[in-house]
C-alpha cells in the first residue's frame, strides 16, 4: 500500500479522490474492498492526476499479487462515475479485463456515458477476496443507488445515503424523498456498526446518525408546512427565506430544489396540495 490509501475497516481501504462534488465536500471516497481480489467502488474523478493516484495504488497491489476483480458503482452521479471508463481502459492496457458493475437502473441512466458490463441487484452477494458484500437497493438520492453491507464486520459502505462532510441533497429531477426515507429506515434496521460514506471519514455512530438524518427530514417537512400559505399557492422558491433564513444567495437554487423534493413528498402524504410552482396546505 502506498500513501494514496488508508484502511477504514477490515479489508476495506479508501482513496479519497478530488472530484467536482457539492461543497463543502471536495473529494469522493473510492473504496478498495478485498486484499487478494479487489473490488473498486466509485472511481469518481474526471481529473488525470487523481486517476493516476488510483492507478498507482492498484498497480502496487497487483505487483504484490492482488487481482483487480471489478469496478462497482453505487449510483449514477458524476462525482462517483466520472473516472470509470478511463480506469477500465487503463487496466485493459495493462492486461486486466475488469468489468463495470451497477444496478440496472443506473445502467440505463448511464448508457450514453458509461458502458456497464454486469448487473447487480438487491440482495446479491459479491465475493471481494476475503470479504463478502451484500448489495442493498437504496433509492431516493438516486433511483439506482446501492449500499454494500459487509455482514461479517457489520460495516456498511453507504454511498450517498449519508455524508460525514456536508449533507445529502435530494434533487427532484432524479431523487425521491419518500424513497430516501425508506432507504434510511432499511439501513437503520440492519443496525450497522460503521457507515463508510462517499464523502468524509467513517461514521462510527451509525444508528444515531441514521436517526438524526430521518428526524432532520421530518423536521424540515414540518418547517415547510409551517411556512406554506393555506389558500394562496406558492412555489418552492418563495419558501427559501423562511426555511433557510441565513442561506447565502448562491445556494438558493439548491435550497429551492430541496424544498420542492419535500413538497412532492408532502403531496404524496396528503399534507399538501399542488404541484410544480403552486403548493398550499391541504384544505
Amino acid at each position: 500500500m502506498n500513501g494514496s490509501s488508508h484502511t477504514v475497516a477490515p479489508g476495506v481501504d479508501v482513496v479519497a479522490l478530488r472530484t467536482p462534488t457539492l461543497p463543502p465536500a471536495e473529494h469522493t471516497n473510492c473504496y478498495l474492498v478485498g486484499c487478494s481480489s479487489i473490488t473498486v467502488i466509485d472511481p469518481g474523478s474526471p481529473w488525470e492526476d487523481q486517476r493516476a493516484r488510483l492507478i498507482e495504488e492498484l498497480m502496487a497491489r497487483a505487483a504484490a499479487g492482488a487481482h483487480i476483480e471489478r469496478i462497482l458503482l453505487s449510483h449514477r452521479h458524476h462525482d462517483h462515475v466520472a473516472g470509470t471508463m478511463a480506469l477500465q481502459g487503463e487496466l485493459r492496457a495493462r492486461g486486466w479485463a475488469v468489468p463495470i458493475v451497477a444496478h440496472p437502473i443506473t445502467t440505463k441512466w448511464l448508457q450514453d456515458d458509461v458502458e456497464v458490463n454486469e448487473a447487480i441487484n438487491d440482495l446479491d452477494l459479491l465475493r471481494c477476496g476475503e470479504r463478502t458484500l451484500r448489495a442493498l437497493w437504496t433509492p431516493g438520492h438516486a433511483p439506482g443507488h446501492l449500499a454494500f453491507h459487509d455482514e461479517a464486520s457489520d460495516v456498511m459502505i453507504a454511498g450517498d445515503l449519508v455524508a460525514a462532510v456536508g449533507t445529502i441533497a435530494i434533487d427532484p429531477a432524479d431523487g425521491n424523498l419518500g424513497d430516501y426515507l425508506s432507504s434510511l429506515q432499511r439501513i437503520r434496521a440492519l443496525r450497522p456498526s460503521v457507515l463508510l460514506p462517499s464523502h468524509g471519514p467513517p461514521i462510527d455512530d451509525a444508528v444515531g446518525t441514521l436517526d438524526r438524518y430521518i428526524a432532520h427530514r421530518h423536521m424540515r417537512s414540518d418547517q415547510i408546512c409551517a411556512a406554506l400559505p393555506k389558500h394562496q399557492p406558492c412555489g418552492p422558491e418563495a419558501l427559501v427565506p423562511s426555511v433557510y433564513p441565513d442561506l447565502h444567495p448562491k445556494a438558493h437554487a439548491l435550497a429551492t430544489a430541496q424544498i420542492e423534493s419535500h413538497l412532492r413528498w408532502l403531496v404524496a402524504e396528503r399534507r399538501v396540495e399542488g404541484s410544480g410552482d403552486a403548493y398550499c396546505l391541504q384544505s
